[in-house]
């Protein structure tokens, strides 16, 4: 219980606001960093397309809904595209000095009227791994210093901040109450020494015959990743994949024709949309997400599959409708 107390510590930032969020760094060969209590309120911003830059309108910079400006610095309104500066802190480290800045030469006769957080580049963000829909929660240490972190709209930190499933892009969003209450007891623990986590219960669904799924797709693809050139065949490290997730049609979870075998690296690039497979006669081939901003390892290993074949299921052909599904709505072109 220790170990998990401690990873929490490493990766919790609270404030005494009505929002909360929590922050990397993150437990690395056991390091811890110290539990650092925010002053100011945070914010969580859904990124767009235009944050984003990939719209290609504007230089690369983080708009701030005009809700949430009193965050930040206060500016001269009076003056034209007024600013002032602010540093961001990632993984307790610095990692931008830029401006909060209004660009409102509506008042002077133009059309803009908006806050952003700039410059941030395309390299900022493909440093994050950041891409649409991605939640970036803000974390205010005063009006001018805010820690940031990134957090995928499907991992198990979106889910214990109660982030919303589905959040429109460019929109800012607030964690749920049940999660700030969560992370305040939590972090009154880790204050006090109190590392002790007591077993909760409660209901909730289940995933029913999802071993039933995992031993058919096992078998169809011969208990080994199926993208290639992937060498994993240890079962401790596959998973049974959706193309079509589960949660998004009843009818197709227990469908072999809608299941991939995949290691838990390949898991995460299908579910997020980094890639998807494309066909090409009576194969397929795998699709990478041709967006700039990716991450290293993406640009590194991933990408390298680009148009090279799926290994062939032996016992149930995959389903057409399903990877096109996956193509059209989940697949980040």
């Amino acid at each position: 219980m220790k170990g998990l107390a401690r990873k929490i510590e490493a990766t919790l930032r609270l404030n005494g606001d009505v929002t909360s969020c929590f922050l990397g760094a993150f437990v690395e060969i056991g390091i811890c960093c110290s539990l650092i209590v925010m002053a100011a309120p945070s914010f969580v911003k859904v990124l767009s397309d235009n944050d984003l830059g990939i719209t290609g309108g504007h230089q690369v910079g983080i708009l701030i809904p005009k809700a949430e400006i009193s965050r930040f610095p206060q500016l001269e309104e009076d003056e034209k595209n007024p600013r002032a500066p602010i540093q961001l802190f990632w993984n307790g480290r610095m990692f931008k000095q830029g401006n909060f800045i209004h660009y409102n030469n509506k008042k002077f006769g133009g059309t803009r009227d908006e806050y952003r957080i700039t410059p941030f580049t395309k390299r900022d963000f493909r440093t994050l791994g950041a891409t649409t829909g991605d939640f970036l929660v803000f974390g205010g240490i005063n009006s001018s210093d805010f820690e940031i972190d990134l957090v995928a709209p499907d991992s198990e930190r979106a889910r214990d901040l109660g982030l919303p499933q589905g959040a429109q892009p460019g929109s800012a969003v607030k964690p749920s109450a049940e999660a700030i209450a969560d992370l305040a007891e939590a972090d009154s623990q880790i204050r006090n020494g109190n590392y002790q986590v007591p077993d909760t219960f409660s209901v909730t669904k289940i995933r029913r015959f999802q071993s039933v799924f995992r031993s058919m797709v096992e078998l169809n693809f011969g208990g080994a990743c199926c993208l290639p050139g992937c060498p994993v065949d240890d079962p401790r490290f596959l998973e049974a994949t959706h193309i079509v997730p589960w949660s998004r049609n009843p009818a197709l979870r227990l469908d072999p024709g809608n299941g991939l075998l995949l290691c838990k690296n390949h898991h995460v690039a299908l579910d997020s949309g980094i890639i998807t497979l494309d066909q090409k006669g009576v194969n397929y081939v795998v699709k990478v997400s041709s967006r700039q901003h990716e991450s290293r390892y993406v640009q590194r290993e991933i990408a390298a599959l680009e148009g090279k074949a799926l290994r062939n299921p032996v016992r149930h052909a995959l389903a057409n409708a399903c990877v096109a599904y996956h193509r059209k709505n989940i697949f980040r072109a």
